[in-house]
């Protein structure tokens, strides 16, 4: 299993978790039947709305999406940004890694 890397994480003005991954394509992303979305011009994954979803389960959701169609993990870096997020979300991700 090969792990995407994480370049950014941010909460979009909405409050949705967005995903930035390093040197990956993950515009297939979508045939995951997951409710999933990339965004080719921010390179971003994102889900599509769901009711009621914190960022955290949407980042586990981007998390079960490409474990599902592609086999690999999420992985943060020092290197990666955190923007816009609360400093308990920030946390709670470097503490307990996606993979």
């Amino acid at each position: 299993m090969a792990d995407f890397l994480v370049g950014r994480l941010r909460l979009d003005d909405t409050g949705r978790i967005r995903v930035r991954t390093i040197k990956k394509d993950d515009r297939h992303i979508d045939r995951s039947a997951m409710r999933m979305h990339w965004n080719l011009k921010s390179r971003e994954l994102y889900t599509l709305p769901v009711k009621d979803f914190s960022p955290r389960e949407e980042l586990r959701q981007i998390l079960a999406a490409v474990q599902q169609e592609y086999g690999d993990g999420l992985l943060t870096t020092r290197d990666t940004m955190f923007v816009d997020m609360p400093d308990k979300l920030t946390a709670e991700v470097i503490r307990n890694p996606l993979n």
